[in-house]
């Protein structure tokens, strides 16, 4: 995306050319409220603890913010 005020910041488990940040989604290393918005696309079926990994986008979303959740099945 080019659009110089939105700043991304990807995260995964694993390196590639869309990752910013190597991260464990069930621990994000963000402080609270940070995030305007956050993008999870096929991400929570695969991970240990559901529940877990949305609490964290809780905890480091901003009041007011929006997710984006996309879960096949």
């Amino acid at each position: 995306y080019n659009d110089a005020s939105i700043e991304l910041v990807g995260t995964d488990v694993y390196a590639s050319q869309h990752t910013c940040l190597v991260a464990d989604a069930h621990k994000l290393p963000f402080e609270e409220k940070v995030f305007d918005g956050i993008w999870i696309q096929a991400v929570l079926e695969h991970v240990l603890e559901p529940h877990t990994v949305v609490a964290e986008i809780h905890r480091v979303l901003k009041r007011g913010g929006l997710v984006y959740a996309e879960t096949p099945f």
